[in-house]
């Protein structure tokens, strides 16, 4: 059932998954901080 992806859908995929990479240590220094500020004034 399961259909081979394209070239330009693994291209596109493959870029998508990079960038996310690049990105993923400002989501968690984001999420570490509000985690922070909530215990902080509870």
């Amino acid at each position: 059932m399961s259909k081979k992806p394209t070239k330009k859908q693994v291209d596109t995929a493959t870029k998508i998954l990079i960038s996310w990479k690049k990105k993923m240590p400002y989501y968690y220094a984001t999420a570490i901080i509000i985690v922070f500020l909530i215990v902080l004034f509870q």
